[in-house]
């Protein structure tokens, strides 16, 4: 049967291309050209992705300075509030790869690391614990995991910012890979196809979009290609 993964992201599954000085104005790549779509297209009929993507979504922390617009709340951009949502929106789901993490480095230069992985623990758990009120037709009991490691930040010296956070990014990924092994959920290392990004040092291009597509495509195929299903 079709495999249904579920994207759970931020800008960088959304697609959004960082804006120039010149002409200030959002621009977002089409399916095909985000990761998702090129892993897609790596990974056939077999499998098919479903996004829920929102820029500037975190793992786990409000954004009250994305709520300008009076549209929204606050927690609307709290990953781990929403989640329950998106499951929702998109049963049945096999696998949901929760591709978060950026933001979260990002608006916190304090973080702590051991807050961060409590707020990837925290969505763990929910995913798991996630019941419909009556059980869904083709839908397994509990979805399997995949958790992205953000890809690198701007090179050294772009910004303060974006060094800073490629410095948190960096220590941060060995306790993250031994999480994953204590707590049993996939866990794939987006800097490997992603090391450093041009532009605003935060946001995916084309090709980095390509290159994390094919990259997210071999991870996949490696969590279904010993039994045909995620463990």
């Amino acid at each position: 049967m079709t495999k249904r993964i579920l994207a759970y992201g931020d800008s960088n599954t959304w697609g959004l291309l960082s804006a120039g000085a010149a002409v200030p104005q959002l621009k977002r790549l089409r399916f095909e050209d985000r990761w998702t779509g090129v892993a897609q297209a790596q990974l056939g009929d077999d499998f098919v992705f479903l996004e829920d993507a929102l820029p500037g979504r975190t793992l786990d922390l409000d954004r009250s300075d994305m709520a300008g617009s009076g549209f929204l709340a606050p927690s609307s951009w709290n990953g781990l509030k929403e989640i329950p949502l998106a499951l929702i929106r998109n049963v049945p789901v096999d696998l949901v790869v929760v591709a978060l993490g950026t933001n979260d480095i990002l608006q916190d230069p304090e973080l702590e690391i051991d807050t961060y992985l409590d707020r990837v623990n925290s969505m763990v758990k929910r995913i798991r614990s996630f019941q419909l009120p009556l059980p869904l037709k083709g839908m397994p009991q509990s979805p399997a995991i995949l958790v992205m490691a953000p890809p690198g930040f701007g090179g050294a010296g772009e910004s303060p910012a974006t060094e800073r956070a490629e410095a948190k990014r960096v220590k941060l990924l060995p306790e993250l890979i031994k999480h994953a092994s204590d707590q049993s959920y996939h866990l794939v290392n987006a800097a490997q196809a992603v090391p450093t990004l041009a532009g605003d040092g935060v946001h995916l291009d084309r090709q980095a979009h390509q290159r994390l597509g094919l990259h997210m495509a071999g991870a996949i195929k490696a969590i279904y290609s010993t039994t045909g299903h995620a463990e």
